[in-house]
């Protein structure tokens, strides 16, 4: 379907609408604006692709393509047709309307001022197809623009622009076509009191004084024609100032809108740089906290690596720790008290006390205090376990 953008002036309930329809090949534009709103927010925009409006015509259950639709809606602005028309509602409106179809008479007084006394929300253009025993309601919902968009803000000044260009050709063409009308009747009256005046001048002589009230007759139409006249001319100048201020007026109210316009599109790129440099600082603060964990691991490997190195040292003195050379002579009595002893720290093997599984460093650090103690008690009790061999 060929692109179009048509507007028309309507009444509903009491105030009147300037009702924008839109079509973008499969892409369906509703606005809807307050033609006496004093300020651009009494706005409401709705946007339909032709699927979302075919599945709301079969809904309904009298299903419609979108072209077929779209020729509706065309034709109820229009108001060419009486099986079609438009109408706009609110969701209370909406409410009662549904209301009053489940329980007829039944509404009480509440319900309808709630629904009169409505706000500037959700607003719901209703298509209706009026058929020979039924009627078909298709709705379109619109939202309020708090903030008309640069889209809306441009199908506002492109409607200003062709109102306007209407209103200039409508002026003109009509004070043309008026001036030529009042024109062609001056000249046939003057061409008729021409003829009137030369008959009384013909017969002067003869009808004496009254050819001259005669003549005095035709004077004071000849002058009543002629402030005639100068009150057309009036009343077309008066025109023609009328329609100047209702063009510098429409001309100034396109040209705020412009301005507020490209005030809104440097907002939004305002914004959206903002958002880029706070995007690269966090970025950036993300990538110093990634390198500082890198140098944090390898501080950790390093020092894990460290730590095994002297574990594997620790294993292998304890290894080599019971065939020591050095063996003090120990009393019997002392000797067996070493050997318990060793026994008793000999609960756990020394294998538990090199595991490096553990979630800390600390915990690494404890574990080789308690190797290296443990191993000088073992070189300590190596002598007492060989004793009490000897003894027994």
């Amino acid at each position: 379907m060929e692109d179009l953008e048509m507007s028309a002036t309507l009444e509903f309930h009491g105030a009147r609408y300037v009702v924008t329809v839109q079509v973008q090949q499969q892409m369906l534009h509703v606005q809807v604006e307050a033609a006496d709103a004093a300020t651009p927010s009494n706005v409401w925009t709705g946007k339909f692709p032709a699927s979302d409006v075919e599945q709301l015509t079969r809904q309904t259950g009298n299903s419609k393509r979108y072209p077929v639709f779209v020729q509706m809606l065309l034709t109820a602005l229009h108001r060419r047709s009486e099986t079609v028309f438009v109408d706009l509602l609110t969701a209370a409106d909406l409410d009662l309307y549904r209301q009053r179809k489940l329980h007829p008479g039944a509404i009480s007084e509440g319900l309808t001022s709630a629904a009169t006394a409505t706000g500037n929300g959700k607003r719901y253009l209703i298509l209706t197809y009026a058929v020979e025993f039924d009627r078909v309601h298709y709705p379109l919902p619109l939202i309020q623009e708090l903030s008309p968009s640069p889209e809306v803000l441009q199908r506002t000044i492109r409607r200003l622009r062709q109102a306007l260009a209407e209103n200039e050709n409508f002026s003109a063409n009509e004070s043309n076509s008026r001036l030529a009308e009042e024109n062609a009747a001056l000249r046939e009256e003057n061409r008729c009191l021409k003829n009137t005046l030369k008959q009384y001048c013909d017969n002067v002589s003869g009808n004496g004084h009254a050819g001259i009230n005669a003549m005095g007759e035709l004077q004071r139409e000849l002058q009543a024609s002629i402030e005639e006249n100068k009150e057309l001319i009036a009343l077309y100048q008066q025109s023609r100032e009328d329609s100047a201020v209702e063009t510098t007026r429409l001309r100034t109210e396109i040209k705020q809108l412009r301005l507020a316009s490209q005030q809104n599109d440097r907002t939004e790129v305002a914004r959206q740089e903002q958002e880029r440099l706070e995007t690269r600082r966090k970025i950036k603060d993300s990538n110093a906290a990634v390198q500082e964990t890198l140098a944090q691991m390898v501080q950790m490997k390093a020092q894990l690596e460290e730590t095994q190195l002297k574990n594997r040292e620790l294993l292998r003195q304890l290894a080599i720790a019971p065939s020591s050379p050095r063996k003090p002579t120990l009393s019997p009595s002392q000797k067996i008290n070493k050997q318990n002893s060793v026994l008793k720290r000999r609960k756990q093997p020394p294998q538990a006390l090199l595991d490096t599984s553990a979630d800390s460093f600390s915990d690494i650090d404890d574990r080789l205090t308690a190797l290296q103690q443990f191993l000088r008690e073992a070189k300590q009790g190596g002598v007492g376990l060989a004793g009490a061999s000897t003894a027994a």
